[in-house]
């Protein structure tokens, strides 16, 4: 979820499962969002904050290394997303 105000973030609320045997808020994430607005560099800071929150497993659908990366991937495609529908 994510409220702006033109390239401002007023609100984000981010959270990932699938990465460890619970669903994690992604806390510091979203206040990167809320103090640094939603420019690319704030966005790609945002994933890369929420690829250090998760701790995920490794297991035969793929490694923890994986898991981390793709947790960076999937968030920073939310934010874009979060972005257009919030325009």
């Amino acid at each position: 979820m994510l409220l702006r105000d033109g390239e401002r973030c007023t609100k984000a609320r981010l959270a990932t499962a699938g990465v460890g045997p619970t669903s994690i808020r992604l806390r510091d994430t979203e206040a990167v969002l809320e103090q640094q607005g939603l420019g690319e560099a704030a966005i790609a800071e945002a994933a890369d904050k929420a690829k250090a929150q998760v701790d995920p497993v490794s297991d035969l659908n793929g490694s923890a290394e994986y898991r981390r990366h793709l947790t960076g991937v999937l968030t920073s495609r939310a934010i874009v997303k979060a972005i257009a529908s919030a325009a």
